[in-house]
C-alpha cells in the first residue's frame, strides 16, 4: 500500500563497465610515460582508480544502504553541536533488497535539477543546502561523493534528501582541513595566508623567488575575487588554475585523496551558476566557515 522506487542491476553492466576501465589503464600507463608530471595533477591512473572503485560500489546497491546509514549515524553523532535537521535519508526495505535489487520510498517532492529548471530555488534554501553539504565536505570528511542535483531532493515538507548514497567518499583530515582554511583565508580577504595554507600539499620548501613567484600568480588569479559574483568568475575556473599554479611553482600534490572533494565544490559551483550567477559566493560561505571551526571544532 506504500508507493515506492524500485532499482535493478542489470548483470552485464559492471562486467561492460570493468573491461573499459581494463582498456582505459592500458592507455593511461603509457601516457605516464611520456607525461610524468600528470601524477601531480590529480594523477589520471589514481582517479581513473577511484571512479572505478565508487562506481562498482554503486553497482552493488546493498551499498546505497550502507552509505545512507553512515552519513545518518555522522548527521545523528554530531546533532548535538551541529544540526542537521533540514537533512533526511530515504526509507529502504531492506528486507526486499538485496546486492541486485534496491527498493526504498518515493520522495514525494522536486530534485534540484527540476528546481533548475523551474527556476524555483531560492538563495536562501541553496545557503542551507552548503551549509549541510560543507559540514560533511569540511568538518567530517566523509561525504556524498555525487551529489549532482539529480541526487538531492526538496520533499513536501522542506527537507533535502539526499539519494544514490552508494558513493560516499573519504578526505583525509589533512586535505579537507587545508581546503577549509584556505576558503576560510579567502573569505577574510586573508589572501597571502590563503595561499600559503596550499603550500601544505608539498613536500617541497618553498621561499625565496619561488615563494614570492607563486604568490604572485595567486593573486593574479584572485584578483577581485571577493568582489565578483560567480557568474563572472567561477570557483571551477579559479581552483583548476590554482592546482595548476601550486603543482607548477610549488610543486604541491593535488593525488586522489583531494579529487573528490574538489569536484563536489565544482558541483556546488555548478549550481550556483545555474541558479543564482549573481551572486558573491565566497561572501555567502563565510559565515557557515565560521560555524563549522567552531561547532566542529576545526584546528
Amino acid at each position: 500500500g506504500e508507493e515506492v522506487v524500485i532499482k535493478f542491476i542489470k548483470s552485464t553492466n559492471a562486467e561492460t563497465f570493468e573491461k573499459e576501465v581494463k582498456k582505459m589503464k592500458r592507455w593511461l600507463r603509457i601516457l605516464l610515460i611520456f607525461s610524468p608530471r600528470l601524477r601531480k595533477v590529480g594523477n589520471p591512473m589514481a582517479l581513473l582508480n577511484h571512479v572505478s572503485d565508487y562506481t562498482l560500489r554503486e553497482l552493488d546497491l546493498t551499498n546505497e544502504i550502507k552509505g545512507a546509514n553512515e552519513l545518518k549515524k555522522i548527521k545523528n553523532d554530531i546533532s548535538g553541536k551541529f544540526s542537521m535537521e533540514l537533512l533526511r535519508f530515504p526509507k529502504y526495505y531492506e528486507n526486499i533488497s538485496n546486492e541486485h535489487i534496491l527498493v526504498s520510498e518515493f520522495i514525494s517532492g522536486k530534485s534540484l535539477e527540476d528546481g533548475i529548471k523551474e527556476q524555483s530555488l531560492s538563495w536562501e534554501k541553496l545557503l542551507q543546502l552548503f551549509r549541510i553539504h560543507g559540514a560533511f565536505l569540511f568538518g567530517i570528511g566523509t561525504f556524498h561523493g555525487d551529489l549532482h542535483p539529480g541526487n538531492c531532493f526538496i520533499d513536501d515538507n522542506g527537507k533535502f534528501v539526499f539519494i544514490d548514497n552508494g558513493a560516499i567518499c573519504y578526505a583525509p583530515k589533512h586535505v579537507n582541513l587545508t581546503l577549509f582554511k584556505f576558503f576560510e583565508h579567502l573569505s577574510k580577504q586573508e589572501m597571502n595566508e590563503a595561499f600559503d595554507v596550499l603550500l601544505g600539499m608539498s613536500e617541497f620548501e618553498v621561499k625565496g623567488r619561488r615563494l614570492e613567484k607563486y604568490r604572485k600568480e595567486m593573486a593574479k588569479i584572485y584578483a577581485g575575487f571577493e568582489s565578483k559574483p560567480v557568474g563572472e568568475q567561477s570557483l571551477t575556473r579559479i581552483m583548476m588554475k590554482t592546482v595548476k599554479t601550486a603543482v607548477k611553482i610549488a610543486k604541491a600534490e593535488f593525488g586522489e585523496e583531494a579529487f573528490p572533494i574538489i569536484r563536489a565544490l565544482m558541483y556546488l559551483d555548478g549550481l550556483v551558476i545555474r541558479t543564482h550567477p549573481n551572486v558573491v559566493l565566497i561572501k555567502s560561505m563565510g559565515p557557515f566557515l565560521e560555524e563549522f571551526r567552531i561547532s566542529l571544532k576545526l584546528e
